[in-house]
Protein backbone atom coordinates (compact mmCIF):
# COMPACT_ATOMS: atom_id res chain seq x y z
CA UNK A 1 0.00 0.00 0.00
CA UNK A 2 2.77 2.28 0.40
CA UNK A 3 4.38 1.56 -2.21
CA UNK A 4 1.27 2.54 -4.39
CA UNK A 5 0.84 5.85 -2.26
CA UNK A 6 4.72 6.82 -3.19
CA UNK A 7 4.19 5.91 -7.10
CA UNK A 8 0.89 7.64 -6.98
CA UNK A 9 2.66 10.45 -5.89
CA UNK A 10 5.28 10.22 -8.47
CA UNK A 11 3.07 10.34 -11.02
CA UNK A 12 0.81 13.23 -9.35
CA UNK A 13 4.17 15.22 -8.77
CA UNK A 14 5.33 14.93 -12.49
CA UNK A 15 1.90 15.44 -14.31
CA UNK A 16 1.75 18.83 -12.02
CA UNK A 17 5.51 19.44 -13.53
CA UNK A 18 4.70 18.39 -16.98
CA UNK A 19 1.43 19.70 -17.54
CA UNK A 20 2.82 23.36 -16.27
CA UNK A 21 5.88 23.03 -18.90
CA UNK A 22 3.45 21.87 -21.44
CA UNK A 23 1.66 24.91 -20.62
CA UNK A 24 4.11 27.80 -20.62
CA UNK A 25 5.98 25.75 -23.68
CA UNK A 26 2.75 26.12 -25.81
CA UNK A 27 1.99 29.59 -24.87
CA UNK A 28 5.61 30.88 -26.01
CA UNK A 29 5.43 28.21 -29.40
CA UNK A 30 1.98 29.89 -30.24
CA UNK A 31 3.34 33.49 -29.61
CA UNK A 32 6.05 32.84 -32.25
CA UNK A 33 4.20 30.90 -34.59
CA UNK A 34 2.06 34.56 -34.38
CA UNK A 35 4.81 36.45 -34.65
CA UNK A 36 5.77 35.23 -38.24
CA UNK A 37 7.88 37.12 -40.03
CA UNK A 38 12.09 36.10 -40.05
CA UNK A 39 13.23 34.25 -38.19
CA UNK A 40 15.15 34.88 -34.75
CA UNK A 41 18.17 33.01 -33.87
CA UNK A 42 17.98 33.51 -30.01
CA UNK A 43 14.06 32.46 -30.36
CA UNK A 44 14.82 29.26 -32.00
CA UNK A 45 17.33 28.71 -29.09
CA UNK A 46 14.63 29.25 -26.62
CA UNK A 47 12.18 26.84 -27.94
CA UNK A 48 14.68 24.17 -28.59
CA UNK A 49 15.71 24.32 -24.88
CA UNK A 50 11.72 24.51 -23.90
CA UNK A 51 11.21 21.18 -25.61
CA UNK A 52 14.34 19.62 -23.92
CA UNK A 53 13.03 21.24 -20.79
CA UNK A 54 9.32 19.41 -21.32
CA UNK A 55 11.05 16.14 -22.69
CA UNK A 56 13.69 15.78 -19.49
CA UNK A 57 10.74 16.27 -17.21
CA UNK A 58 8.27 13.34 -19.15
CA UNK A 59 11.23 11.30 -19.61
CA UNK A 60 13.21 11.63 -16.35
CA UNK A 61 9.84 11.33 -14.00
CA UNK A 62 7.22 10.06 -15.96
CA UNK A 63 9.42 8.09 -18.44
CA UNK A 64 11.16 6.56 -15.62
CA UNK A 65 8.08 5.39 -13.59
CA UNK A 66 6.70 3.43 -16.45
CA UNK A 67 9.99 1.66 -16.99
CA UNK A 68 9.49 0.51 -13.48
CA UNK A 69 5.72 -0.30 -13.04
CA UNK A 70 5.13 -1.82 -16.85
CA UNK A 71 8.44 -3.69 -17.08
CA UNK A 72 6.56 -6.85 -18.89
CA UNK A 73 7.73 -7.31 -22.57
CA UNK A 74 9.85 -3.39 -21.93
CA UNK A 75 6.32 -2.24 -22.78
CA UNK A 76 7.67 1.00 -20.09
CA UNK A 77 10.29 1.49 -21.83
CA UNK A 78 8.37 1.62 -25.49
CA UNK A 79 5.96 4.01 -24.06
CA UNK A 80 8.27 6.45 -22.54
CA UNK A 81 10.46 6.91 -25.97
CA UNK A 82 7.77 6.71 -27.72
CA UNK A 83 5.37 9.70 -25.64
CA UNK A 84 7.97 12.02 -24.16
CA UNK A 85 11.22 11.81 -27.29
CA UNK A 86 9.42 11.23 -30.71
CA UNK A 87 5.97 12.25 -30.24
CA UNK A 88 6.78 15.56 -28.58
CA UNK A 89 9.52 16.33 -31.70
CA UNK A 90 7.11 16.11 -34.43
CA UNK A 91 4.10 18.07 -32.40
CA UNK A 92 6.43 20.72 -31.54
CA UNK A 93 7.47 21.35 -34.89
CA UNK A 94 4.26 21.03 -36.30
CA UNK A 95 3.20 23.67 -33.68
CA UNK A 96 5.72 26.03 -35.07
CA UNK A 97 3.85 25.87 -38.41
CA UNK A 98 7.11 24.29 -40.01
CA UNK A 99 7.04 20.98 -42.67
CA UNK A 100 7.41 18.14 -40.52
CA UNK A 101 9.55 16.62 -42.89
CA UNK A 102 11.98 18.67 -44.24
CA UNK A 103 12.65 20.25 -40.98
CA UNK A 104 13.09 16.80 -39.41
CA UNK A 105 15.20 15.93 -42.42
CA UNK A 106 12.96 13.03 -43.64
CA UNK A 107 15.11 12.52 -47.03
CA UNK A 108 16.69 9.37 -48.46
CA UNK A 109 20.75 9.24 -48.24
CA UNK A 110 23.13 9.05 -51.02
CA UNK A 111 24.51 5.71 -51.09
CA UNK A 112 27.77 7.34 -50.61
CA UNK A 113 26.53 8.73 -47.45
CA UNK A 114 24.77 5.27 -46.62
CA UNK A 115 27.76 3.42 -46.80
CA UNK A 116 29.66 5.76 -45.01
CA UNK A 117 27.02 5.92 -41.98
CA UNK A 118 26.97 2.01 -41.55
CA UNK A 119 30.58 1.38 -41.30
CA UNK A 120 30.59 4.41 -38.37
CA UNK A 121 28.01 2.88 -37.29
CA UNK A 122 29.83 -0.93 -36.93
CA UNK A 123 33.01 0.90 -36.06
CA UNK A 124 31.97 3.73 -33.40
CA UNK A 125 31.63 1.09 -30.49
CA UNK A 126 35.69 0.96 -30.32
CA UNK A 127 36.51 4.03 -30.55
CA UNK A 128 34.01 5.31 -27.27
CA UNK A 129 35.52 2.08 -26.19
CA UNK A 130 38.81 3.03 -25.87
CA UNK A 131 38.07 6.72 -24.33
CA UNK A 132 35.77 5.00 -21.55
CA UNK A 133 38.59 2.88 -20.89
CA UNK A 134 41.11 6.07 -20.34
CA UNK A 135 37.94 7.43 -18.50
CA UNK A 136 37.91 4.53 -16.04
CA UNK A 137 41.33 5.51 -15.11
CA UNK A 138 40.10 9.07 -13.65
CA UNK A 139 36.53 7.59 -13.17
CA UNK A 140 36.33 4.37 -11.87
CA UNK A 141 32.86 2.43 -12.52
CA UNK A 142 31.57 1.61 -8.96
CA UNK A 143 32.20 -2.02 -8.30
CA UNK A 144 29.21 -4.19 -10.15
CA UNK A 145 28.61 -1.05 -12.19
CA UNK A 146 29.49 -2.95 -15.87
CA UNK A 147 27.40 -6.20 -14.41
CA UNK A 148 24.23 -4.53 -13.57
CA UNK A 149 24.06 -2.68 -16.72
CA UNK A 150 24.55 -5.63 -18.84
CA UNK A 151 22.46 -7.52 -16.98
CA UNK A 152 19.70 -4.72 -17.65
CA UNK A 153 20.18 -4.92 -21.49
CA UNK A 154 21.33 -7.84 -22.62
CA UNK A 155 19.14 -10.71 -23.05
CA UNK A 156 19.67 -14.18 -21.10
CA UNK A 157 20.14 -16.07 -24.35
CA UNK A 158 20.06 -15.82 -28.17
CA UNK A 159 16.30 -16.39 -28.13
CA UNK A 160 15.74 -13.29 -26.94
CA UNK A 161 18.23 -11.39 -28.80
CA UNK A 162 15.93 -9.73 -31.42
CA UNK A 163 13.44 -8.51 -29.51
CA UNK A 164 16.86 -6.55 -27.24
CA UNK A 165 17.64 -5.22 -30.29
CA UNK A 166 14.75 -3.77 -31.83
CA UNK A 167 14.10 -2.56 -27.97
CA UNK A 168 17.72 -1.33 -27.42
CA UNK A 169 18.84 -0.48 -30.52
CA UNK A 170 15.87 -0.03 -32.61
CA UNK A 171 13.43 2.26 -30.86
CA UNK A 172 15.89 4.50 -29.05
CA UNK A 173 17.94 5.09 -32.58
CA UNK A 174 14.65 6.35 -33.91
CA UNK A 175 12.99 7.83 -31.16
CA UNK A 176 16.45 9.91 -29.66
CA UNK A 177 17.32 10.73 -33.27
CA UNK A 178 13.86 12.22 -34.17
CA UNK A 179 14.27 14.46 -31.27
CA UNK A 180 17.74 15.39 -31.26
CA UNK A 181 18.57 15.55 -34.64
CA UNK A 182 15.86 16.22 -35.90
CA UNK A 183 14.09 18.25 -33.83
CA UNK A 184 16.46 20.22 -31.66
CA UNK A 185 19.51 20.13 -34.21
CA UNK A 186 16.65 21.83 -36.59
CA UNK A 187 16.21 24.50 -34.68
CA UNK A 188 19.90 25.12 -33.28
CA UNK A 189 21.32 24.76 -36.81
CA UNK A 190 18.99 27.90 -37.93
CA UNK A 191 20.21 30.17 -34.86
CA UNK A 192 24.12 29.36 -34.58
CA UNK A 193 27.15 27.88 -36.36
CA UNK A 194 26.95 24.57 -36.96
CA UNK A 195 29.26 23.07 -34.72
CA UNK A 196 28.28 25.23 -31.87
CA UNK A 197 24.88 23.55 -32.62
CA UNK A 198 26.29 19.97 -32.90
CA UNK A 199 28.10 20.10 -29.45
CA UNK A 200 25.20 21.87 -27.42
CA UNK A 201 22.54 19.14 -28.83
CA UNK A 202 24.91 16.55 -28.44
CA UNK A 203 25.61 17.70 -24.77
CA UNK A 204 21.81 18.05 -24.25
CA UNK A 205 21.57 14.43 -25.43
CA UNK A 206 24.56 12.51 -23.08
CA UNK A 207 22.72 14.78 -20.13
CA UNK A 208 19.51 12.99 -20.98
CA UNK A 209 20.78 9.69 -20.46
CA UNK A 210 21.30 11.00 -16.55
CA UNK A 211 24.16 8.22 -16.26
CA UNK A 212 27.44 10.12 -14.92
CA UNK A 213 29.40 7.59 -16.07
CA UNK A 214 28.14 7.97 -19.58
CA UNK A 215 27.43 11.24 -20.01
CA UNK A 216 30.51 11.98 -22.12
CA UNK A 217 30.55 9.08 -24.56
CA UNK A 218 26.77 9.42 -25.23
CA UNK A 219 28.03 13.47 -26.04
CA UNK A 220 30.61 11.99 -28.15
CA UNK A 221 28.38 10.17 -30.17
CA UNK A 222 25.92 12.65 -30.39
CA UNK A 223 28.90 15.04 -31.94
CA UNK A 224 29.25 12.21 -34.28
CA UNK A 225 25.73 11.76 -35.50
CA UNK A 226 25.24 15.25 -35.42
CA UNK A 227 28.00 15.87 -37.88
CA UNK A 228 26.71 12.75 -39.58
CA UNK A 229 23.20 14.76 -40.19
CA UNK A 230 24.77 17.93 -41.32
CA UNK A 231 26.62 15.92 -44.16
CA UNK A 232 24.12 14.22 -45.15
CA UNK A 233 20.76 16.10 -44.59
CA UNK A 234 18.92 12.78 -44.04
CA UNK A 235 17.69 11.29 -40.52
CA UNK A 236 17.80 8.11 -41.86
CA UNK A 237 21.28 8.12 -42.05
CA UNK A 238 21.82 9.12 -38.45
CA UNK A 239 19.34 6.71 -37.49
CA UNK A 240 21.07 3.85 -39.27
CA UNK A 241 24.33 5.06 -37.44
CA UNK A 242 22.45 5.13 -34.09
CA UNK A 243 20.45 1.49 -34.73
CA UNK A 244 24.05 -0.35 -35.79
CA UNK A 245 26.09 1.08 -33.04
CA UNK A 246 23.64 -0.19 -30.16
CA UNK A 247 22.89 -3.42 -32.10
CA UNK A 248 26.67 -4.23 -32.51
CA UNK A 249 27.07 -3.70 -28.61
CA UNK A 250 24.88 -5.84 -27.78
CA UNK A 251 26.02 -8.78 -29.94
CA UNK A 252 29.06 -8.42 -28.68
CA UNK A 253 27.75 -8.09 -25.29
CA UNK A 254 26.27 -11.44 -25.94
CA UNK A 255 29.15 -12.30 -27.40
CA UNK A 256 32.41 -11.30 -24.95
CA UNK A 257 30.96 -10.92 -21.44
CA UNK A 258 29.03 -7.90 -19.65
CA UNK A 259 32.28 -5.27 -21.59
CA UNK A 260 32.73 -5.96 -24.56
CA UNK A 261 34.83 -2.55 -25.50
CA UNK A 262 37.49 -4.55 -22.92
CA UNK A 263 36.62 -8.18 -23.49
CA UNK A 264 36.55 -8.06 -27.79
CA UNK A 265 39.27 -9.87 -29.41
CA UNK A 266 42.25 -7.11 -30.97
CA UNK A 267 41.83 -8.07 -34.61
CA UNK A 268 37.55 -7.12 -34.24
CA UNK A 269 39.03 -3.62 -32.42
CA UNK A 270 41.33 -2.76 -35.25
CA UNK A 271 38.08 -4.17 -37.83
CA UNK A 272 36.02 -1.41 -35.92
CA UNK A 273 38.80 1.37 -36.28
CA UNK A 274 39.06 0.14 -39.89
CA UNK A 275 36.04 0.63 -40.38
CA UNK A 276 35.35 4.08 -38.80
CA UNK A 277 38.63 5.69 -40.93
CA UNK A 278 36.64 4.47 -44.24
CA UNK A 279 33.32 5.91 -42.49
CA UNK A 280 34.68 9.36 -42.23
CA UNK A 281 36.67 9.22 -45.74
CA UNK A 282 33.25 8.17 -47.31
CA UNK A 283 31.40 10.95 -45.63
CA UNK A 284 34.01 13.88 -45.66
CA UNK A 285 33.75 14.10 -49.46
CA UNK A 286 30.57 15.04 -51.36
CA UNK A 287 27.68 12.97 -50.14
CA UNK A 288 24.45 15.11 -50.55
CA UNK A 289 23.02 17.16 -53.14
CA UNK A 290 22.14 19.78 -50.44
CA UNK A 291 23.91 22.32 -49.24
CA UNK A 292 24.32 25.15 -46.28
CA UNK A 293 23.29 28.81 -47.44
CA UNK A 294 26.26 31.20 -46.54
CA UNK A 295 25.52 32.55 -43.52
CA UNK A 296 24.68 36.26 -42.62
CA UNK A 297 23.80 37.89 -39.80
CA UNK A 298 20.15 38.29 -41.03
CA UNK A 299 19.81 34.56 -42.10
CA UNK A 300 21.23 31.49 -40.61
CA UNK A 301 18.60 29.08 -42.19
CA UNK A 302 19.52 26.06 -44.30
CA UNK A 303 19.14 26.32 -47.84
CA UNK A 304 18.13 22.64 -49.18
CA UNK A 305 17.18 23.47 -52.53
CA UNK A 306 19.08 21.17 -54.54
CA UNK A 307 22.66 22.29 -55.63
CA UNK A 308 26.52 21.23 -55.05
CA UNK A 309 27.91 20.66 -51.87
CA UNK A 310 28.82 23.30 -50.19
Amino acid sequence: MAQVQQWAQYVFLGTVLLVAVAIAGLGFLRRSREQGGGRVPGKQVTEALGLYLFVLIGYGLLGGLLQVYIPQWEAGLILAQTLFLALPAVLAIRWLGHPVGPWLSFRLPSTRALAGSAALGLGAWAVIGLYMEGQSWIFPFPPGYEEAFAERVLPEGWGGWLGAVLTYALLPAFCEELLFRGALLGLLSRAMPPWTAIVLSGSLFGLLHMDPFRVVPTALLGFVLGWVLLRTRSLFAVVLLHFLHNGVLLTLGMLFGDVPEEDAPNALVGFALVAVTLGLGLLWGPVTRFRMAARSPATSDLDLSPGSPG
